[in-house]
């Protein structure tokens, strides 16, 4: 069984890793070698992506590399579902997340993008093994409201026997 990673590449970059593919989200170098380049509407002028890779920036059922990817789109934004290596990853704005969790269901990790003071429990209720935050606002969000158990990484890997009950609650930074 493979070791899923996801790292934090940037303040608003994430590198999402499985056994035979990578993923950027909102890259910011196009030097880096990946796949496919999953992105946010609200970065998409300012991202320097890899001409080499398939760019998914729409709602769809994509397969790449093994990864399955579910693209959703919620009024003007869109949230990422991925199955890596059999574990379950959301991929969200936190006020998509906020405004829809009634909605969706619940993953093995959420990884939840930070861009203005919110509230992060909506995305802490839908993971049942971890959340992760990123983004430019998301140490000041958590850190507000996170008051016991956070903890502070710049990757998080996991294989899908060792994904825990207690929801981790991490920083990306």
């Amino acid at each position: 069984m493979g070791q899923m990673e996801i790292a934090l590449l940037s303040a608003n970059s994430l590198r999402l890793k499985g056994k035979n593919t990578t993923f950027v989200v909102n890259p910011q170098d196009k030097n880096t070698s990946y796949a496919a380049a999953v992105v946010f509407y609200s970065t998409k002028e300012n991202l320097k992506i890899n001409p080499d890779a398939v760019v998914i920036d729409g709602a769809g059922d994509y397969e790449i590399g093994g990864i399955k990817l579910m693209a959703s789109r919620f009024e003007n934004d869109i949230i990422y579902s991925f199955i890596i290596d059999d574990v379950s990853v959301l991929l969200a704005d936190l006020k998509v997340v906020s405004k829809n969790h009634q909605k969706l269901k619940d993953y093995d990790i959420v990884a939840a993008y930070i861009t203005s003071d919110e509230d992060p429990s909506s995305a802490i209720n839908l993971a049942s093994s971890a959340v992760l935050f990123f983004g430019e606002k998301a140490a000041e969000s958590v850190k507000k409201t996170v008051k016991e158990g956070l903890q502070e990484m710049n990757k998080y890997s996991v294989t899908k026997d060792k994904l825990t009950t207690e929801v981790a609650q991490i920083l990306l930074k």
